[in-house]
């Protein structure tokens, strides 16, 4: 099929104005209303915040505050929009003067004059999960199941992440990867709000594992960062191993292990610790029942976004701030233990 290049629909949005995927589509769905739930206040030390420096882009204190306290707090909704007639081109989409943007590559202006055509399709990845792997488990995957409801499930070519594969073998999911490609009806979902639509999409995930290996009696599994990612070194990680260990957790490195052994060592654990980043991600899906997360903070880099997560399936949160060190960050012993034992106590 003949197809104008991006450059022209650059064009077109300078003249008209941006549109969104909304604004170009022509039918939404609505999948699950917006809703209102409450949440539980998350677990931490009086003065940790006031040791935080710096937020990741796009957030501040007030919103960290907003997200860590318990409040009755509001959800967006899931809603399905059908877009005809769609381009996607190297991990962008284009309608109109619409762009939706997939990958942090820079947006090519010139395209293949001819490119394939799929009857319908519903995509099933987002910006943040093709950048952060904590990302694609906690978004993408459940995103997958609702992309499956309605058409077949594309998502863009990327390169993969080093358990990608394995994890979409044991939730036996599928997704089309599509590099260039117009598509007759596209479906693009909005699917930020973590409502009862996404617990549902949660716990079959998690029902998925269970059925996998026997459930581990893991008390806790303080899950090491390794050093892919973003750097946020923790410059006593060591020493905390070894406290942790008294305490009867269990520490494992997912850089050297298979998705599957990483299942089988985190599935039932009551705590999953580790610093803050995507690799928490590997216990979503596992730890127990009312369990909790526990993150380890970089004071210049803090962020809450686990509290979300742990809000929609009904389990707590918990964190301590360390302090700034030449090479990174440390957390204090200390306040690592009272933690502890605040979320052991309210665990009883």
């Amino acid at each position: 099929m003949i197809e104008t290049t991006p450059l022209r629909r650059l064009i077109k949005r300078i003249l008209i104005g941006s549109q969104d995927s909304q604004e170009v589509s022509e039918q939404c769905s609505i999948l699950c209303p917006s809703e209102k739930a409450p949440s539980l206040p998350a677990i931490y030390l009086e003065g940790q915040l006031d040791k935080v420096t710096g937020f990741i882009e796009g957030v501040n204190l007030d919103i960290e505050k907003n997200r860590l306290a318990g409040t009755m707090r509001e959800h967006s909704a899931t809603v399905a929009y059908h877009i005809r007639d769609a381009l996607i081109l190297n991990g962008y989409v284009y309608k109109g003067a619409m762009k939706y943007t997939l990958v942090s590559t820079p947006e090519s202006f010139f395209s293949p004059k001819v490119v394939d055509y799929l009857p319908k399709a519903a995509l099933s990845c987002t910006f943040a999960g093709n950048r952060f792997f904590g990302h694609w488990i906690g978004d993408d995957l459940p995103l997958n199941l609702a992309a499956q409801q309605l058409a077949e499930p594309i998502t863009v070519v990327k390169k993969p992440y080093a358990h990608e594969s394995e994890y979409l073998s044991l939730f036996n999911l599928r997704s089309r990867p599509i590099t260039q490609i117009r598509c007759g009806e596209l479906i693009i979902l909005n699917d930020v709000g973590q409502n009862s639509f996404k617990r549902q999409r949660y716990e079959l995930l998690r029902s998925a594992l269970k059925n996998l290996t026997p459930l581990q009696p893991n008390y806790g599994v303080m899950i090491r960062r390794g050093k892919s990612g973003v750097s946020r070194v923790l410059t006593n990680e060591d020493e905390i191993a070894q406290f942790l260990e008294t305490r009867g957790f269990i520490i494992i490195n997912p850089e050297h292990m298979p998705a599957k052994e990483i299942v089988h060592q985190t599935l039932g654990a009551k705590i999953i610790l580790g610093t803050e980043g995507s690799h928490i991600a590997h216990g979503i899906f596992t730890m127990a029942d009312h369990g909790t997360i526990f993150t380890l903070q970089p004071p210049y880099r803090f962020h809450g976004i686990y509290k979300d997560y742990t809000d929609c399936l009904d389990m707590r949160y918990a964190f301590v701030v360390g302090n700034n060190s030449p090479d990174g960050f440390m957390i204090n012993l200390e306040d690592l233990a009272r933690t502890l034992d605040k979320i052991e106590y309210l665990m009883k």
